[in-house]
């Protein structure tokens, strides 16, 4: 056994890593570095995230719409029965609501 400089001791009979295993390693070490630098910089960008978040939340609520209109609507596209109940009914209290604020200003 030999002491290496830095006081620990080395077996004789290990091989030092050859040129092609070494330029591996560097290759590998290269692209693990520019991962890591890639993700930074894209925690960093933050006017991109907030375009991304932005555009995510658009589709959230155009999904919603969809869903919402496809309940409300039978297959040809036309309100079913119980949407018209409830389009009726929220007009109807929204006609008395104004004609009670008319008669208090009168």
């Amino acid at each position: 056994m030999t002491h290496d400089s830095a006081g620990g001791s080395t077996s004789v009979d290990a091989p030092e890593p050859g040129v092609e295993e070494l330029q591996h390693e560097v290759e590998e070490t290269r692209a693990e570095l520019a991962e890591t630098v890639e993700a930074l910089s894209a925690k960093l960008d933050v006017k991109s995230r907030a375009r991304d978040r932005v555009a995510a939340t658009k589709q959230q609520a155009l999904d919603r719409v969809a869903q919402t209109k496809a309940g409300a609507t039978d297959e040809r596209g036309r309100p079913t029965p119980v949407t018209l109940a409830v389009t009726a009914a929220v007009c109807a209290v929204l006609a008395g609501a104004v004609v009670v604020v008319w008669r208090q200003h009168r």
